[in-house]
């Protein structure tokens, strides 16, 4: 069966040229990323030689942003095309391998685990954050960014990017249609998210809905609805 997501390889490279990237990378880097970077700079462990896992590392960009802080990483993702970009950007110094949360037992544990526009592509969502508390240290944490449900509602309602939705009012399974690339995506709340992660020993840290900036804005203008955040932030603390 092949992967929906080694067609947009291409799309979410950030290494190309700043003017050259997606708007669909770019949401990412300049609003979602900020917040991310900012929890982890505050309530990482403190001790040296930490390592990180990006979950679903897609071209590898952030990997290389985790890199950068001093941490040593690895990037996981299910797609074959976007692991080759990641190597040819960033696999000089930052291991990427090809797979799903059930390879993270093959690692040693890690002190940070950040999955960025990832979780709500995947339906059996209970065996990743599992697999997740079994790959953290003991006070390491998670931290990740998903579609607001709220976001949703206003594309569902502007007929844009989400079709076919169980719901227009509470949507919870339906597709993102990138570039005629339909994939299957499921909308979680806050309060979701919480009750599954205490489950697992996770305590809630970060809620955060980060609104489109005038930077993004700036450089890339857009007709449809801004109101609603594109992201909901979540990050905890494994007890």
């Amino acid at each position: 069966m092949s992967n929906p997501w080694d067609a947009l390889s291409s799309t979410f490279d950030t290494k190309k040229d700043e003017g050259e990237i997606s708007s669909h990378a770019a949401d990412n880097i300049l609003i979602a990323w900020p917040v991310v970077l900012d929890f982890i700079k505050e309530n990482a462990p403190k001790e040296e030689d930490l390592r990180g896992l990006e979950y679903g590392c897609g071209g590898g960009g952030f990997a290389e942003k985790l890199n950068t802080l001093g941490y040593q990483v690895t990037g996981v993702d299910s797609s074959a095309e976007m692991i080759k970009v990641a190597n040819a950007a960033h696999g000089s110094h930052i291991k990427f391998m090809v797979g799903d949360s059930s390879v993270l037992h093959t690692f040693e544990p890690f002190s940070i685990i950040t999955s960025i526009m990832t979780l709500q592509f995947i339906e059996n969502i209970e065996k990743v954050v599992d697999d997740f508390s079994k790959a953290l240290t003991p006070d390491g944490i998670l931290v990740f960014a998903v579609h607001n449900p709220e976001h949703v509602k206003e594309y569902l309602k502007a007929q844009i990017l989400f079709e076919d939705f169980n719901s227009n009012d509470q949507p919870e399974t339906g597709y993102l249609n990138l570039g005629g690339n339909k994939i299957p995506i499921f909308i979680r709340t806050a309060e979701e998210y919480n009750l599954l992660l205490k489950k697992k020993g996770f305590e809630p840290l970060l809620k955060a809905y980060p609104p489109f900036t005038k930077e993004f804005l700036s450089k890339y203008p857009i007709s449809a609805p801004t109101e609603q955040s594109e992201f909901l932030i979540l990050g905890y603390r494994k007890h």
